[in-house]
């Protein structure tokens, strides 16, 4: 039945208690046990699971209506998720009765509640639960509510679901479309695979460009120390190894299956810089070696050898930076692919490059020195860390 606004006067929200109107001339309140205590109403309690609604008309208590939620069924195996997750604490803050409150979290197991809030209670609540918190700490709110708003804004994360009021949705930072909580550690988990993901993607490439310097400038320092040694690394192998050997795998970096660990560290810390400097450098170094050795042969490999070796030590370096316990495929593609092109760069494209015809002794030396480079890292991971 369609309700007539019009025989409705006079309405009004109590924050935390409930409403208050005037219909067809006579006062109307419904809402907790605070909104009759308010208006000295004389009522009577009820003891029961759920939220209890008092009736009053005129100043004279009718009855109650008890409503209670049911517990969606997913949602011990929610909390259960996050915990496995890594999420420390789970509170609940309601405007629920304390009976109601205690029940429901001993149900779904959550670790500390707090019941018979008002709205300002439950920011006050956040802000305790922030506080206590670490600086690397975030905290994360989930309500539904109109009340539940200002918690919503104050918190580190504000969830809200799509059913939620509009009020909630435009204070929450994210909103779950399928009204699941387990979506909510997913959600975790996917952020932290690819916090690490982007991490290694960092690392992958500021290692092998620091390599490519790295030789670069030795080989110059070299050739103004002794005598010149010619050019180790022609424009067109740099713009072919930043292409080829840079641009695959770190892409398939980017799609890495990791063990979703927390992250203890930020995206580029100190620790990070100084590893990539020391792989770069690693990297740079088996370079010039392959280099020096071409040099010796006195065959005019040299620039080859050390634009084989440094492609070959990326390939490499790319899949030592896998984590986890499944396959990376598109990781083991990519370097397939990139040891595929840079062998036919020097083979059947080699006079692209101007590179002279190779030996297998030349590939050898270039695959054993990138081989190499996996020990030189465990070995840097040993007294670095």
């Amino acid at each position: 039945k369609e309700i007539d606004k019009e025989v409705i006067k006079e309405y009004k929200e109590i924050s935390g208690r409930g409403i208050k109107a005037v219909i067809n001339n006579e006062e109307i309140l419904i809402g907790n046990a605070k909104l009759m205590n308010q208006f000295n109403i004389s009522y009577n309690e009820v003891d029961s699971i759920g939220t209890v609604v008092y009736c009053a008309i005129n100043g004279e208590f009718k009855g109650s209506i008890v409503i209670s939620d049911k517990i969606k069924e997913n949602a011990a195996e929610a909390l259960i998720n996050l915990k496995a997750a890594g999420v420390k604490k789970t509170v609940m803050l309601t405007g629920d009765n304390k009976k109601t409150a205690e029940k429901v979290g001993e149900k779904v197991n959550i670790d500390e509640v707090h019941s018979e809030l008002l709205p300002l209670g439950k920011v006050k609540e956040v802000e305790k639960l922030l506080k206590a918190s670490n600086k690397n700490g975030r905290l994360a709110f989930v309500g539904d509510g109109v009340n539940d708003a200002p918690a919503l804004k104050k918190a580190s994360i504000g969830i809200s679901v799509s059913t939620a009021s509009d009020l909630a949705k435009d204070a929450s930072d994210m909103i779950l479309l399928d009204d699941s909580f387990k979506t909510i550690s997913e959600a975790i988990k996917e952020g932290r695979r690819n916090f690490h993901n982007i991490r290694k993607a960092i690392r992958y490439l500021l290692s092998s460009n620091i390599g490519e310097v790295t030789v670069v400038f030795l080989v110059a320092i070299l050739s103004i120390k002794f005598k010149y040694l010619g050019v180790c690394l022609s424009p067109i192998e740099l713009l072919w190894i930043n292409l080829v050997t840079d641009t695959l795998p770190a892409i398939s970096l980017g799609i890495d299956n990791n063990e979703n660990e927390y992250p203890k560290t930020e995206l580029i810390d100190k620790k990070l810089i100084r590893t990539i400097m020391l792989e770069g450098i690693i990297i740079g170094f088996l370079s010039l070696c392959s280099f020096l050795i071409g040099y010796k042969l006195k065959d005019g490999s040299a620039e080859a050898m050390c634009f084989l070796t440094l492609s070959f030590c990326q390939i490499m370096f790319s899949l030592s930076l896998h984590e986890g316990r499944k396959k990376n495929k598109f990781l083991i593609l990519s370097a397939l692919v990139g040891i595929l092109l840079t062998i036919l760069a020097t083979t059947t494209f080699r006079k692209w490059f101007k590179i002279p015809k190779l030996y297998p002794i030349n590939y050898i030396i270039a695959i054993l020195l990138a081989l190499f480079l996996p020990v030189c890292i465990k070995i840097k991971n040993k007294y670095h860390n």
